[in-house]
């Protein structure tokens, strides 16, 4: 299943890659294909980063229409999971994924199954000693809705990444490297670009 949902994930990257000459009705149409390959092939969704909250968030982004039994079962499973202690060992990332995932259908991370998602989020600490990549997603995920009390912790992220970037002006996996990792910087951006897309409110 993983090589198929690669393959619809990629798909999906080179449909938006091309925006810029494709015309509207071809990106429509690769969106629809994307969408429709990944509901075909995840038929149940489950808590995870493959097969999971990556594909809820980006059907729910996509605007295609999708039954809303698939998103209520898959939130049916999160709250399984939460109470049967799935969230007891979990890193800041699954924290950021699942806060995402839940936004974006429409539910409240702030009581998930009676937790609060958002909470472990404002542990700056322990989030930052996981490395960049909590630090980046835990501003995407804390500024992807207006969630109350996050504003101080997640401009402190913001500035995380900021001291983390290189004098090439990329940032790497490796805090002792010293040149930028292509795939790392993406990620930044996004995470320290909040004047323009409104990250940290």
């Amino acid at each position: 299943m993983k090589k198929k949902l690669l393959c619809c994930l990629m798909t999906a990257v080179f449909a938006f890659g091309f925006t810029a000459s494709a015309e509207n009705n071809e990106l429509d149409r690769a969106v629809q294909d994307t969408a429709q390959c990944i509901l075909n092939t995840v038929q149940s969704p489950e808590v995870g980063s493959v097969g999971g909250e990556w594909v809820i968030f980006g059907l729910a982004r996509s605007g295609e229409s999708v039954p809303e039994k698939y998103y209520q079962d898959y939130y049916s499973r999160v709250e399984e999971y939460i109470k049967n202690g799935g969230l007891q060992d979990a890193y800041q990332t699954e924290y950021a994924r699942l806060i995402l995932a839940l936004g974006a259908i429409g539910k409240d991370p702030a009581n998930a199954a009676g937790h609060n998602l958002i909470t472990p989020l404002n542990d700056y600490d322990k989030t930052v000693s996981q490395g960049l990549s909590a630090a980046v997603w835990a501003v995407v995920a804390l500024s992807s809705k207006d969630y109350a009390g996050t504003d101080a912790v997640c401009e402190k992220y913001v500035q995380f990444i900021l001291d983390a970037q290189l004098t090439d002006g990329g940032w790497a996996f490796d805090p002792k490297a010293e040149e930028f990792d292509p795939d790392r910087r993406g990620h930044r951006q996004r995470g320290s670009g909040r004047k323009k897309i409104r990250y940290c409110r």
